[in-house]
This record gives structure tokens, sequence and C-alpha cells, in this order.
């Protein structure tokens, strides 16, 4: 029997298969391993979310790349059945079944398993299981060497399988499901999860309901059904329905604000990040919906066939149609002139000239997309524009609202004042510019409270001490500036710091930052970090690769011109907006006092409002999104990276760099660029990947976890240099 089971797992021996297809009985075949898979007797490994992650992390073996048969029993244990699909079947808790939808996500034995020790090191290294001596095994290790000396292959049969594959999982399919388990387990939360069962159990028409029947389950009640399945359960249900019926509900679901994903927020995979299939597909969530993405260089492609998937007919009636809304572009074609508009235009403009102006064009456009077309029917073009740039793959340049908001209250008051007579404002006047004020100077307190955060966090916290942190969010910098005003009087607390700290206090925030700056910059070598902490790239004297942060102190790896900018600029902002009176004019407008400001003394103080923030912005010491807009290389190796944000201006990076290793956010992702920041030597800003403020970033809170190194303290040990 054990001869027998390693050789159908063996298939071929050269040009011969070694099992009859015609003959075999594969519905048996599948019941026993079924009923194996159900009773436990065949353990797959759970590999979704971070239940996995976080038990190795906790096990004594955090570190290690072979687990022994034990270890990797203990390991199983502690998890749900693994559930896996291979064509059309799915192997789980409920056993071998089959799904109405082809897909491949193969089981395996090296699963996504720890960080390693080393900081600056952001993959996650594999670790591989080991299966106990069994009759099966110990016949396929017999089989293998006894085959090791046939040569050849089945081509004919084995091309037969490629292609009868090929007609139910598409080779180049924009689509591709291999990473819909990762997506689901490591972005949505449990709730998020059940929701999605209930919502499928409504919208498919009973065909999953039938589905779970077959299986046994009785759903009787949708929530209270979702509610009584775990996780592994959970996830061979969602495989037994059609990929555009998940897509379609998740879509309902979060466009409904049923799964809510914050404004700005884009929810990837966080421990499997490959994409999957020919290629190299990766799903992703946002208020959008979610999307299949390819790579950014697929993401142009998509679009061209898109756009012609949209205008049906013959070549000559496509070229004409798409000639004329091409027409200030070069090239005797349509072909011509759209290689050159993909070149040149914004995805988002072009996609609005050649599909959303067209009704049948658009529909067809959002059904490829597996967009229902009537969910947008109030939307405006430039909605759905963008709606169908996203789920292609392209990303825009995000505007920050709280500073938008800010500048708008500013360029209307100033715009206000400059209109009334310097000598006398009536009452009439007078309400007017309360109401204006009101907005400003509550918008502007925020903004500064927001500023003075990310200054602190980004120029005095250790980033890389712990765990090699360099994701900026805005609350852990509103915690760690908390923490680090509270160490300094303990009277300074979250709430006084939301709801009670006035524009006079948050100004004197910038003096303590300031001095502390200054206090950092003269006492630097007692900040110095020990070389045994760097990474292990970087230590070697040969090294052609420099450590960006030697320091404890963010602002001391700057080069000494940008660190002294900073620190003057932040002192700066205190001083002159008191000098200019702006606390006067906040005060005298907002306490209705009946003596206000004359219009020269409010004009004074709205242009050092602006002046500083414009200061602030354009050396990036406002948090400001920025995203890839051009890349180009030369035939030496040499590259030009140009990043653009929607405020302030851009930034060019040149590569190679020393400091490539350092672990600085992708340039193709978006990111924070604090533009003054130049780190010494190698002439790079700081920069840090975004992360919104949310349900999802806090479930991955503490992640990345690493082994402790043998014989070095702890990071963060010695204290914080910032502190």
């Amino acid at each position: 029997m054990e001869a027998q089971l390693a050789s159908f797992l063996a298939m071929w021996a050269g040009a011969e298969l070694l099992v009859d297809p015609i003959e075999s009985d594969l519905d048996g075949f599948r019941n026993n391993i079924s009923a194996e898979v159900k009773r436990g007797r065949i353990k797959y490994p759970w590999i979704y979310g971070r239940k996995l992650y976080d038990e190795i992390a906790e096990s004594s073996f955090h570190g290690s790349g072979h687990l022994n048969h034990a270890d990797t029993l203990q390991l199983l244990g502690g998890l749900p059945q693994g559930v896996f699909q291979l064509g059309p079947y799915v192997c789980g808790p409920y056993g071998l079944v089959e799904s109405r939808t082809w897909r491949n996500i193969p089981p395996t034995v090296e699963i996504p398993g720890h960080h390693c020790s080393e900081l600056d090191c952001d993959r996650i290294h594999g670790v591989l299981l080991t299966t106990g001596d069994t009759g099966v095994s110990k016949a396929r290790s017999l089989i293998g060497k006894k085959l090791s000396k046939v040569t050849g292959e089945p081509t004919d049969i084995l091309d037969e399988v490629a292609d009868f594959q090929a007609s139910h999982i598409p080779t180049f399919s924009w689509s591709d499901s291999g990473s819909l388990p990762f997506f689901l387990f490591e972005c949505l939360s449990e709730k998020d999860l059940r929701r999605l069962l209930v919502g499928l159990l409504a919208v498919s028409k009973g065909s999953l309901r039938g589905e779970c029947e077959q299986l046994g389950l009785t759903i009787g009640n949708a929530s209270n059904f979702a509610s009584s399945v775990n996780d592994a359960q959970l996830l061979q249900i969602f495989l037994l329905a059609r990929d555009s019926e998940i897509h379609e509900c998740l879509n309902r679901l979060i466009w409904d604000d049923e799964i809510k994903i914050e404004p700005g927020e884009t929810r990837v995979p966080r421990i499997v990040r490959r994409g999957f299939g020919s290629l190299n597909i990766s799903m992703e969530g946002s208020r959008l919906g979610v999307r299949c993405k390819p790579p950014a260089s697929f993401v142009p492609v998509r679009l061209r066939q898109l756009i012609y998937s949209c205008f049906p007919g013959t070549e000559s009636k496509v070229d004409d149609r798409l000639k004329w809304p091409l027409r200030g572009y070069e090239g005797d074609s349509a072909a011509a002139k759209l290689t050159n508009a993909l070149a040149a235009e914004a995805p988002v403009a072009l996609v609005k000239r050649l599909i959303v102006g067209e009704e049948r064009a658009c529909t067809v456009a959002l059904d490829k997309l597996g967009l229902p077309s009537g969910a947008f029917q109030s939307a405006t073009d430039d909605e759905i524009a963008e709606l169908i740039t996203w789920h292609l793959g392209f990303d825009s340049l995000k505007r920050d609202v709280e500073l938008h908001t800010l500048l708008e209250y500013l360029g209307s008051l100033r715009k206000l004042i400059g209109s009334l007579p310097a000598a006398f404002i009536d009452k009439t006047d007078i309400s007017r510019i309360r109401q204006l004020s009101s907005d400003l100077f509550v918008s502007l307190e925020e903004s500064l409270k927001r500023i003075i955060c990310f200054i602190a966090w980004v120029t005095l916290r250790d980033h890389y001490a712990e765990s090699y942190d360099l994701s900026y969010s805005k609350n852990e910098a509103k915690e760690y500036f908390v923490d680090w005003m509270a160490s300094r009087n303990p009277s300074f607390t979250l709430e006084h710091f939301d709801n009670k700290l006035p524009l006079g206090e948050i100004l004197s925030c910038f003096g303590t930052v300031a001095k502390a700056m200054k206090e950092a910059i003269a006492n630097r070598e007692s900040y110095r970090r020990d070389l045994s902490e760097w990474p292990r790239a970087m230590r070697d004297p040969s090294s052609p690769f420099r450590f960006p942060f030697q320091y404890r102190v963010p602002l001391l790896d700057l080069d000494n011109t940008a660190a002294s900018f900073i620190s003057d600029l932040v002192a700066k902002v205190p001083s002159s907006l008191q000098a200019a009176g702006v606390l006067d004019v906040r005060n005298g407008f907002l306490h209705h006092r009946d003596e206000v400001p004359d219009t020269a003394r409010i004009s004074s103080a709205l242009e050092a409002i602006d002046a500083r923030l414009a200061e602030l912005i354009g050396n990036g010491l406002y948090p400001l999104i920025y995203t890839l807009e051009s890349a180009e290389s030369d035939s030496t190796g040499r590259r030009k990276v140009v990043l653009d944000s929607r405020g302030g201006p851009k930034v060019v990076l040149t590569r190679p760099s020393p400091i490539e290793l350092a672990g600085m956010p992708p340039t193709s992702d978006p990111h924070i660029v604090v533009v003054r920041a130049t780190l010494r030597d190698s002439g790079e800003p700081l920069r840090f990947d975004f992360q919104v403020d949310s349900e999802y970033t806090d479930r991955w809170r503490g992640f990345p976890r690493r082994p402790v190194k043998k014989g070095l303290p702890k990071f963060g040990q010695s204290g914080d240099g910032g502190s």
C-alpha cells in the first residue's frame, strides 16, 4: 500500500507514467485522503495571518530555519488545520472537497517563519518543517533513488496537462487568486471575515449555502453560523465560492462601510508580500474597494488592454474611434498615438477622456474590473476615473485634508482682511472675521500639534532601537511626543495635549524641542551607538555601505548644516509668531473682547503664519505623503528617482546610494520624506513608511518580532537617546 501511494505521488518514471489516469479510482482515493485530513492524521500548516508568525516568536526555536519533527508537531499542534487548493480540490478541516473555481494555492513544508535578529533586514525568513518517518516517506525515498537514474519526461502528457490547467486557470490573468487567503487573514479582522461570509451566503443566490450543506453543515441564520466557525473552516468555505462573488461582496462591504477602511489607508499583506501567478498579482484594499494589483511595470500594459477591450470591433473601426480623442498625440495609427499618450498623460486623465466619457465603454471597463456599473450612477466623472485607475493598479497623489483645510482658511481670512479699510472695521466685518478666525486658529492649533509631534518623533526618537521601525503614523508620533514631554513635565498628559493645550503652550513646545535639539548637538558623543549594535552588513570595515543611524538621536545623524537649520527653524516658529502678535490676534477675536486688532495687526499675524507654514512644509517638517513620479537610469548603473507630493517640493534621489541597505522605504511605495533632514555623507533625506492609524495598524503593532542577539544587550535597554 505504501509503495502504491509513493508511486502515485511520483507520477512518472522517465517518459512512462506510473499511474493510469483513466483506470484509477480517483473518487475513492480522494475520499480516503479526505477522511485522514478530517481526523487530523494528515496535518497541513496554517500559514495565513499572524497566528503562525506569533507562535514561532513565542517558541524556543524562534530564529531557527529548520525544525525537527518534534518541534514541527509542537508548532502545528497549536494552529488550525491548514487550508490549500490545487485545481478544484480544497483541503482543510472539512476534508478534501471540490470548489467551483480552480485555484493554485499549493501546500508547502517551507513556511513564512520569522524575522532575523538583524534589524536592517525586513525579509521574513522561511522555516522548513519535517515530516515524520512513515512507510510512505520511506517508499518515496527508495523510489526517488531509482527514478534518479531514469531520464526523460512524458512531455506530450505534460503539455496536455498544462493546456488543461490553463483552460481553468488562465496563464495571463489580472486576477490571480493565489494571494486571496493571505489578503483575507492579514488585512481583515475577525469581524470583517465573518461579515464577508454572511454577505456571501446572502448574495451567492443559494449556491454557497448548497455547497455548505453538501459538507453536512446546517446554515440556518447566517450570522450565527458565521460566528460558530473557526478560521480554517471559514477559509475552506470561502474557497468554495467564486472569486467574482468574493470580490464583489468585499467591494460592497467596504463601500457600505461595513468593513471600515480609513481614508488614505491601503491594506496590504504584511507577512506574505509576494505576488502570485505569471503576472505576479497581489491583493490590496482601500476605501475604493479591493483590487488585484500587478507590478508597476505591468499596470500601463493592463490599461492599454482595457482601453482596447472597451472599443470592440474590427481593427480599422477601433482605430477610427480612438484617433479622434487621441488627436493631440503623434502617430499614424491609434496604436501609436495611444503609446505616446500612455507615456505622457496622467492615467486618470486618460481614463476620464477615453473611457468615462462614453457610457458603453465605461460599463465595459467596470465589468472587466469586477465593478458593478449600476453602483456608480450618481458618481462624478472624476470619481469614476479615480476608481478605474486605482483598480487597475495605479496610485495617485494623496492630498493632506488637514493641511488643505488650514491653508484654505488662511487664504480666505487674508483675502477678507485685504478687502477691508485699514482705519475702521464695522460690526458686520468683525463678525465675519471672528468666524473665519475661529476656523483658522482651531485648524492652526491642530496642525501645529501634528507638526511638533512629527518633528520631535523624527529627530529625537531612536528609530533603530528595538525593531528598527521606519514607519510613521500620526498617533504613534503623538504618543511618543506626549511621553517625551511628560518625562520633563509630569503634568503634561495625553488628555491635556488633546483637549486643553492653547496656542501659547503649543508654541512653548516648539521651544522645548528646539532646546533639546541644541543640547543633543552640544553633547553629541554621549549619544553614539555602540558598534556591536550596527547591522552585520555595515559593521565590517571592508563594507562599501554606510550605516546612517550611528547615534541614538537621529538629529545627530544628519549633516551638520541640516541639523543646525532644523533646530533653528523649530526655535524660530514660536519667537516669530509671538513677535508678529499671533497670540494677541487669536485672543482678540476668539475671546470676544471689546477692542479688536486692526487690519494691519491681523495682516502681520497672518503673514507670519503663512511664512512659517511655508518654511515647515517646504523643508519637509510637515508629514506630507510622497509618491514616485519618475525614475531614469543610464548605461553606467546610475539612477535618478523623482518623488512628488501635493503641496511640498519635489525630491530627487540618486542611485546607487551608500545607505542602500539601511532599510529606507521603497521609493515605489507612498511614504513621508523629511526633505531638509539630509543624512551625513549620503545627501539623502530621511524617509519613513506612511501608516494610517486604524484597526488594521493596531492589529500589526509589535510587528516585526525578532529573536534577541545572543551576547548583546537588548536594544533600547540603555535608554532612548531622545529622552
